[in-house]
């Protein structure tokens, strides 16, 4: 069984650990985060911003409007609309999977 990532623990040495490229790890604006943070603080970082999320109130009387989505022509743009654009294009989708699952299992403490 593998030791489990503490809080304390860099961005510069979480990014060695988990055997990923220098930058992977980002700050919430998607901006590179700092080798020398820490993880608690990007963890405490992450937990303001959902507390900072504003709530929308609807009105009394919603507006009927309908959402249309372009529907795509050709075999090709329908391949296109399916993609997921990653933020990094250096990080391969086992990276952010690994990254991610790290920043999650620190935080359930």
């Amino acid at each position: 069984m593998a030791r489990k990532i503490r809080k304390d623990i860099t961005v510069k040495g979480l990014e060695k650990k988990l055997g990923v490229a220098p930058g992977t790890i980002k700050n919430l604006d998607g901006r590179d985060a700092r080798s020398d943070k820490k993880l608690e603080t990007l963890q405490k970082e992450a937990a303001r911003a959902l507390k900072k999320t504003p709530i929308k109130k609807t009105a009394s009387k919603p507006a009927m409007t309908k959402t249309v989505k372009a529907k795509p022509v050709t075999a090709d743009q329908k391949t296109a609309a399916k993609r997921k654009v990653k933020r990094n294009p250096r990080a391969t989708v086992s990276m952010v999977k690994k990254v991610q699952a790290a920043i999650k299992k620190t935080g359930n403490k």
